[in-house]
């Protein structure tokens, strides 16, 4: 079971290498796209912008690669800024259009919700209009994972039922609360973590964990 990581300059790989290398001794770095053929499951890690990401995706051929690999029912995890690249327009300075696998947008946190960033540890909590997930709801369910971005899935209806996790953010004295915040989504062999797991310590671990063993 080959677990690849693409290395699209524009993220974090190494930390996230480092951690699934702990786990598996079948965890492979991918920097061609030819090479997505020989995984058996491939990590979209994250950090960076959105258009940089895709742009660097479309010019070395990876998007073509990365929906016949999902056409082929192989499992693909996307974490932070490579979960939000699952979905459809990315407005993180210049409109993008993502890999398209779910109809929403990634949008602006200051914009749509008037707080700059989220960052720090977070609780998940569970989506009731979610549908049956392949997923553990003991490793999830009311667990803190840490989370770092400034862009957010703005998710719409027809796809909560995809959104199993998601987390609330305050702000200001009175601590008001913004809207949910979807945190782990699943699709058929897609799954995304807007968290960073490799950041979460030991319940970060459980996480990554149970990917390789899916």
């Amino acid at each position: 079971m080959i677990i690849g990581v693409i290395n699209y300059k524009y993220c974090n790989f190494y930390s996230i290498f480092s951690k699934l290398d702990i786990l598996s001794s079948n965890i492979r770095i991918v920097e061609k796209a030819s090479e997505l053929g020989k995984c058996d499951k491939i990590v979209l890690p994250g950090t960076g912008s959105a258009g940089m990401a895709m742009s660097y995706l479309k010019k070395k051929g990876f998007v073509d690669e990365i929906k016949n690999f999902h056409e082929k029912d192989k499992y693909i995890l996307g974490i932070c800024l490579g979960m939000q690249i699952l979905f459809n327009r990315l407005y993180e300075g210049k409109k993008t259009i993502g890999l398209n696998f779910f109809d929403s947008d990634v949008v602006s946190l200051q914009k749509e919700q008037k707080i700059i960033t989220n960052t720090g540890w977070r609780k998940l909590i569970q989506n009731t209009l979610s549908e049956n997930f392949k997923i553990d709801n003991n490793i999830y369910n009311n667990k803190q994972f840490y989370f770092c971005h400034s862009f957010y899935v703005s998710i719409k209806k027809r796809e909560q039922k995809f959104v199993k996790y998601s987390t609330t953010l305050k702000y200001g004295i009175s601590n008001n609360c913004i809207n949910l915040i979807p945190s782990v989504v699943e699709k058929d062999n897609i799954l995304g973590f807007q968290f960073h797991p490799e950041k979460s310590q030991r319940i970060g671990m459980k996480a990554l964990s149970e990917f390789v063993n899916l």
